[in-house]
């Protein structure tokens, strides 16, 4: 029930349903492994804000909270946060992974002031990295609104 909108144009581009497939588990501040060879390491050194995993590990989603912060390391589009966690999904999708997406989330204002788009929408033109890694946002008014709905429900099943 979420909508999910464009980096670029900002508009209405579906819902968080066609990314999140049951079932599934969500972790919070995953550290983001992978094998370089033989070995484990930590991808770019920064944990998922959260972490969308399918059960049968098909879909991943990332989900980035930024409410009024910097985006980290260099603002580049080549090496931005954002563009290193773009990379970690075009690595995914080398192994099993079918479908791996990074959905960044703030307030609605701060959207459309154009925090967070103008280096988002760089970091997936960067090396056309939304051809295999695509982005989408997403608005906290919205999360919460979808929301608000199960509570009234949930409530009304305690009276």
């Amino acid at each position: 029930m979420i909508p999910l909108y464009d980096v670029e144009s900002f508009e209405r581009k579906g819902s968080a349903a066609q990314l999140i497939t049951h079932p599934g588990s969500f972790l919070t501040e995953h550290v983001l492994l992978h094998r370089d060879g033989s070995e484990e390491c930590i991808w770019g050194g920064m944990p998922a804000d959260i972490l969308y995993v399918s059960s049968d590990s098909a879909s991943v989603v990332m989900f980035e909270n930024k409410i009024g912060g910097d985006i980290g390391y260099e603002p580049t589009p080549e090496s931005n946060q954002l563009a290193r966690q773009l990379d970690y999904h075009i690595n995914l999708r080398r192994g099993l992974i079918r479908s791996a997406s990074l959905l960044l989330i703030s307030t609605r204002s701060m959207l459309d002031l154009g925090w967070y788009r103008t280096e988002f929408l760089g970091a997936l033109k960067h090396k056309d990295r939304y051809m295999t890694a695509p982005g989408y946002l997403a608005t906290w008014e919205d999360v919460f609104d979808s929301i608000s709905p199960m509570a009234r429900a949930s409530t009304c099943m305690l009276e």
